[in-house]
């Protein structure tokens, strides 16, 4: 099942919410190793920061789904 055309995100959205804005120069495809990373982070808590950040910034945003609440707190546990 393709995504209907209507639905496809543009690809000039590629770079929309970038805190680099250098990345924009890579295009919508780079390989790791031409990215700048300035930290080493856990990848539940990349999940937990971008989730918390979205939560913050705007209030149409939700977090839902199985074990968000219980068991292992969703992804990795990112929304302990």
């Amino acid at each position: 099942m393709a995504v209907r055309p209507a639905l496809a995100p543009d690809p000039k959205s590629v770079s929309m919410g970038l805190l680099d804005l250098r990345l924009r120069e890579l295009g919508s495809f780079a390989e790791a190793s031409m990215l700048p990373c300035p930290r080493e982070i856990r990848y539940s808590d990349a999940i937990a920061e971008v989730t918390g950040h979205w939560l913050e910034t705007d209030s149409g945003v939700v977090v839902m789904g199985e074990e968000v609440a219980n068991m292992a707190s969703g992804a990795y546990g990112a929304t302990r």
